[in-house]
């Protein structure tokens, strides 16, 4: 998604906000909600936070109370999740993200599941850190579950990330962020390798 203006392709986040104006045109429930899910996931991946965290809260809306695009539901819950512990109220993104996970669980939704994981990970690790670490292993063991059995290989480096977020031995940590990078690489995933690479190098 990151690289897609290199592709020729339309930035993420105008391609979503076209597919909403055409969902609100046709006055598709389906197509608003899910139009908001590619927006969050886009404003997410720019690091526009504000905007996915209100992005996910309005698709989450529409899924519950028109009762319609619910397999997306475990993943607006996690990208909430996700944008409100990079604004700094990871507290308020803990609940949420317990209820992704619990979520992918009962529908089942393994594939969103496993960065539902990762969000839980973060959250707990932002606002309450070793205390909840039990809580935090057990999230991550359940993400490592769930790629085995969704076989979404695609998300290995992000739970590899949150594992390394995880970790105080360093060699460990400096051990899956290589692994996440490479993965990175070899999926073409440039925009991911650089925010890696700039965030390894930020003193």
């Amino acid at each position: 998604m990151r690289g897609a203006p290199a592709l020729g392709l339309p930035e993420p986040r105008a391609a979503a906000l076209e597919s909403l104006e055409i969902a609100d045109g046709i006055a598709s429930r389906y197509s608003q909600a899910l139009a908001r899910f590619f927006l969050a996931q886009a404003q997410l991946v720019a690091g526009s936070f504000e905007d996915a965290a209100r992005s996910a809260s309005e698709g989450l809306v529409l899924v519950r109370e028109h009762d319609t695009a619910r397999e997306n539901e475990v993943a607006l819950l996690a990208y909430r999740a996700h944008a409100l512990s990079a604004l700094g109220d990871a507290a308020a993104a803990v609940p949420l993200a317990r209820e992704a996970v619990a979520l992918a669980v009962a529908q089942p939704s393994f594939n969103f599941g496993v960065d539902a994981c990762c969000a839980l990970a973060q959250a707990l690790l932002a606002s309450e850190g070793a205390a909840v670490r039990a809580e935090v292993e057990a999230a991550l063991g359940q993400a490592f579950a769930w790629l085995a059995e969704s076989g979404a290989e695609g998300l290995r480096p992000r739970v590899l990330e949150a594992v390394a977020a995880a970790l105080d031995d360093e060699a460990a940590r400096t051990r899956d962020l290589d692994e996440a990078l490479r993965l990175y690489r070899t999926m073409g995933a440039e925009g991911h390798v650089a925010r890696l690479d700039g965030a390894r190098s930020a003193p």
